[in-house]
């Protein structure tokens, strides 16, 4: 005896199947999001970032991904222009304005050029407007100042203010220095020397900027921002104790997420300098909470879980900095060292190729040709 078909029920089966099939595919994938949707997922990021560089980064990925499934539409531009803005500010109503140029301006120019009509659009070019008017402001300012009152110290600090803004560090250094030389009052050296030592560790001046700090503290000694100020020269000269002692002292005035975080930073560097690995780590586990993209943490706790022979977790911190940074050769070297060390030998030469590719002529490269023969003959 036959069995008999209900075809209602197949085809019930026959559409569940082509559905899931269908809802799962890259087609359906295109096709489940409006270019909007992705850009107000990309805002919420933008609206929710208060100093943590990981909602920018989230941010940025969504434009990111918006610009490469729909290259026609205005808002990944848009987003990519009001990521850039937020690098881009300084203070008050100052930007760098050559990051201005060069990172802000192109995208919002695109996205006007494809979304004519959309207000959002319209919104941020007008808000580049804005800041190229206070820009022009600044500089009248600062030439004006020069014209009528070339003997003030003020003079030379506000044109100082105006190269330092501008990413111009060393002429920066070179106003500010004249106007510490013409006897300003208290009020103005105190300003001049805290941002004389700012512009300094810009430089990579450690000690100069130190002396500026240190000078500084003598007018105002109970100003907590150059307690913060004289941790991070401290931390630059590595002389970690000390970058806790005046960080501490700044967390206990300003309290706030970065100040935190450069303490934890602080005091790990102190731990690792005292042979105190595991609590190095766990104080970098806890910065990593409030910047969970920086690759500079990741690939210190992948070294000092490496050293700890923990190969799994040093393994996870040096993909997540090739995860952010491609080109970083050092993470591909230390991650092929993390995979052999855990028997994953295929993945590691992959590592080791890689490296090779980015760094052909290091050290590094010559222990890898020395020491993994399939790669040998590798130039």
């Amino acid at each position: 005896m036959k069995s008999k078909v209900d075809f209602r029920i197949l085809g019930v089966i026959i559409l569940t199947i082509l559905g899931q099939a269908y809802f799962s595919s890259p087609v359906y994938a295109m096709f489940s999001a409006h270019p909007a949707q992705i850009y107000e997922r990309g805002v919420k990021f933008l609206d929710s970032y208060h100093g943590n560089p990981a909602d920018l980064y989230e941010a940025k990925e969504c434009f990111v991904e918006l610009m490469d499934r729909f290259p026609d539409s205005p808002y990944g531009y848009l987003g990519m222009s009001r990521v850039q803005k937020i690098n881009a500010y300084l203070y008050g109503n100052r930007y760098n304005m050559n990051k201005v140029r060069d990172e802000v301006l192109p995208f919002a120019i695109k996205a006007l050029e494809m979304g004519p009509s959309i207000r959002e659009v319209h919104e941020n070019y007008s808000a580049l407007e804005h800041i190229y008017e206070d820009f022009y402001t600044n500089q009248k300012e600062a030439q004006d100042a020069l014209l009528s009152f070339p003997d003030r110290a003020e003079t030379y600090f506000l044109i100082g203010m105006f190269f330092g803004d501008q990413g111009e560090p060393e002429k920066g250094v070179e106003f500010y220095t004249t106007a510490l030389g013409m006897e300003p009052s208290d009020n103005l050296r105190l300003k001049i020397l805290e941002r004389l030592g700012i512009l300094s560790l810009k430089l990579e001046e450690s000690e100069k900027s130190l002396d500026y700090f240190q000078q500084a503290m003598e007018i105002k000694p109970d100003m907590p921002i150059l307690n913060e100020n004289l941790g991070m020269a401290y931390f630059r000269m590595k002389n970690y104790a000390h970058a806790v002692d005046r960080l501490t002292k700044a967390v206990k005035s300003l309290d706030n997420s970065y100040t935190q975080y450069q303490l934890l930073q602080a005091k790990a560097a102190l731990a690792e300098q005292e042979g105190k690995s595991e609590e190095a780590i766990k104080l970098l586990e806890v910065a990593l909470l409030k910047d969970s993209f920086n690759i500079a943490l990741h690939f210190k706790l992948g070294n000092l879980y490496y050293n700890l022979a923990s190969y799994e977790k040093a393994y996870e911190h040096f993909t997540k900095v090739i995860n952010v940074e491609p080109q970083n050769s050092g993470a591909y070297y230390f991650a092929g060292r993390s995979a052999y060390s855990l028997g994953k030998t295929d993945r590691a030469i992959d590592y080791y190729k890689r490296y090779l590719q980015l760094n052909a002529d290091s050290e590094e490269a010559a222990w890898i040709r020395k020491n993994v023969p399939e790669l040998s003959q590798i130039k």
